[in-house]
């Protein structure tokens, strides 16, 4: 058996039956009392023996069990581990049995042989050495006692010395309550008042959640840490915040729109006692004036700022549309100033155009006979360096008395009446024909891509006019060379859609609003009418002309023309 420092068995092992016999009564696992009462002083007196000398004790112990007479050996091991403070002892019972039966031999023999005088001396030395163990146990026992009487006698002066304090203390318990009952009724007293207060605080704290629940302007309150202290519904909406959020610092959180230097900001208040207003953009494009002011405590002390934000939305709006609504009138007044400015323009070039067809272009023809004659007549001296440069010289003035030609009929165009000869003009043989008399740049390719069955109704030489004016752009549009193309092709509305194409410089977006104004030009040299009255010649043909172009990729003109049904029978 494994008992503990108590006496308690922890553990059996082995046929413990024979040596145990339990008393009546409460079920205990006590050694003295769950042991043979044979057994019991034995076991007592070497457990005690044991536990007081920390050492291994024997006994031999002889036992009636069931009829039959038991000798055992009984012996205590005390056991000490270090993951227990207290001791163990290991009782161990080993059943001589094999020794009784050599003695039932033995003194079978001595009374077969007579020698019953020696078997009574060896009872009496048995005998004497029970009754040695018997004192010995006493002795122990008495020992015991002795030391449980010195124990219990300290304890009574230990128990007496603590009444003596207990009266003491019961003393000053009984002036403690004296005390007590005094503090009580002033408890009392604030408690009432507490009560009061906080019927006050409980009505004020419903005025405030009401207020929270059911104000419009989305409020938030921080304290001097820049921590979440309090908010509005709206404001709880607008933010993205939760009441997790209490207690954190709002420059986390992410209201989904950007509100720049807040930190500083909420600082810049709380410091210098000023508030800060500023416009802010929400989400769905919702506008919000952001404002910031200081907490002020009933003491007067700045204990954080408040931050409100108010929808001034459909404010910006109003204002978007009044600021739009100045701008289109101050357009509408300019524009008008600029259309009677331009009528005016353009009635005096009314005025003049006649004097400018018949007073200029009678003195340029004649210029530019003589020119041709002054050139033929060349032509049959000898070559000289002076007569290479006095050539040069005829062939600018021819190019300027061509420019200035085509200025004044571009003028004559613009202010006279448009008169159109309709008939069908095939495009390709058109196109071809006016390529072959510009004089195109080495590096300017041309691409024609038209069927030769295509035509249109229309006046050739009114088209012609058009298509070479598109085509000289385009070439100057490209002074670093590119490409030329021009295309037709029929469409489902019975019209052809001619595309003239280059690969220059591209018109700027400012410019395009303004391109078939009269009088507007991007060129160094030219007046601005030849692509308004390439407007006014293509609508006068039931045409239209329109453009595309991008800055650095190049441009196209479209002009598309009434078809004409071309029969193939």
């Amino acid at each position: 058996m494994l008992v503990n420092n108590n006496l308690d068995i922890i553990v059996f092992r082995g046929d413990v039956a024979p040596y145990l016999s339990p008393e009546s009564g409460a079920a205990s696992l006590n050694v003295n009392k769950i042991i043979r009462k044979e057994l019991r002083s034995q076991v007592q007196t070497a457990l005690y023996r044991s536990r007081k000398e920390s050492k291994v004790f024997k006994e031999t112990v002889r036992f009636k069990h069931k009829g039959e007479t038991k000798t055992v050996n009984i012996e205590i091991r005390p056991l000490k581990t270090p993951e227990f403070d207290e001791s163990f002892f290991l009782v161990l019972f080993t059943e001589a049995t094999l020794k009784n039966l050599n003695l039932t031999k033995e003194l079978e023999s001595i009374v077969s042989t007579g020698e019953i005088e020696n078997l009574k001396d060896r009872q009496i030395r048995e005998l004497r050495e029970d009754l040695e163990a018997t004192k010995q146990s006493l002795q122990t026992l008495v020992e015991g006692q002795e030391a449980t009487n010195e124990e219990l006698r300290s304890s009574m002066e230990e128990v007496q010395s603590s009444n003596e304090e207990l009266q003491s203390t019961n003393e000053e318990l009984e002036t403690a309550k004296e005390e007590l009952q005094s503090g009580n009724e002033e408890l009392q007293t604030l408690n009432e008042e507490l009560k009061n207060r906080n019927q006050t605080l409980g009505r004020l704290n419903d005025d405030l959640t009401n207020l929270q629940t059911n104000i419009d302007v989305s409020v938030v309150i921080v304290d001097n840490d820049l921590k979440i202290r309090r908010f509005t519904t709206s404001a709880q909406e607008l933010l993205k915040i939760s009441p997790a959020d209490v207690g954190h610092p709002i420059i986390k959180v992410n209201p989904g729109f950007l509100i720049e230097d807040l930190e500083k900001m909420i600082t810049e208040v709380i410091t210098k006692l000023i508030v800060v207003s500023e416009e802010v953009e929400g989400v769905k494009g919702r506008c919000y004036e952001m404002r910031v002011r200081p907490y002020l405590t009933s003491e007067k002390k700045i204990d954080g700022a408040v931050i409100s934000f108010v929808d001034i939305t459909e404010r910006k709006l109003l204002e978007k549309e009044r600021n739009l609504h100045t701008v289109n009138l101050e357009s509408q007044v300019k524009e008008q100033a600029s259309k009677i400015i331009q009528s005016e323009r353009l009635a005096a070039i009314g005025q003049t155009a006649g004097m400018v067809g018949h007073d200029l272009r009678n003195p340029l023809q004649t210029i530019s006979g003589e020119t041709y004659l002054a050139k033929t007549e060349l032509q049959t001296l000898p070559e000289r360096e002076q007569k290479t440069s006095i050539i040069e010289s005829i062939d600018t003035i021819e190019e300027q008395i061509k420019y200035m030609d085509k200025i004044i009929l571009d003028l004559q165009s613009f202010v006279k009446p448009i008169e159109v000869h309709k008939q069908t003009v095939y495009l390709k043989k058109l196109i071809t024909g006016l390529l072959a008399q510009i004089n195109m740049p080495k590096n300017v390719e041309t691409n024609v891509k038209i069927d030769a069955n295509i035509a249109v109704v229309a006046d050739p030489h009114l088209l012609k006019r058009v298509f070479i004016n598109l085509s000289t752009n385009a070439v100057q549009a490209m002074p670093k060379g590119g490409t030329l193309t021009i295309k037709a092709q029929p469409n489902s509305q019975g019209q052809v859609q001619i595309v003239v194409e280059d690969t220059g410089v591209g018109i700027p977006e400012d410019v395009k609003p303004k391109i078939f104004t009269p009088l507007f030009t991007t060129k160094p040299k030219g007046q601005g009418f030849g692509l308004a009255v390439c407007k006014r010649v293509i609508e006068a043909q039931d045409g239209t002309i329109r453009f595309e172009s991008q800055v650095g990729k190049g441009t196209a003109f479209f002009v598309d023309l009434p078809q004409e049904e071309i029969s193939t029978k």
